[in-house]
């Protein structure tokens, strides 16, 4: 059995670049809220397992994780009235 690994990341605005605090990050039914600077941390992630990014007016991110070494990752959320 693998061990998951763990994922961490800061949420911006796509446009501002500005950190999107309280944004929701899941993974594994694991829900975690980014902090006031849009940063999260999500432990035991299994390789391949779907990540979703989601935040009030902002268009929801959804990623598989494959990567096998830890990063942060700077996921830009686009605004809802931005087609």
């Amino acid at each position: 059995m693998l061990l998951g690994q763990q994922v961490n990341g800061i949420v911006v605005d796509e446009i501002t670049k500005m950190p999107i605090v309280n944004a929701s990050v899941n993974a594994s039914g694991i829900t975690v809220l980014t902090s006031s600077t849009g940063s999260f941390q999500l432990n035991n992630v299994g390789f391949g397992e779907t990540v979703i990014i989601s935040h009030i007016g902002y268009q929801s991110y959804t990623f598989k994780h494959l990567v096998s070494r830890v990063d942060t990752l700077k996921i830009l959320l686009k605004n809802e009235s931005v087609a």
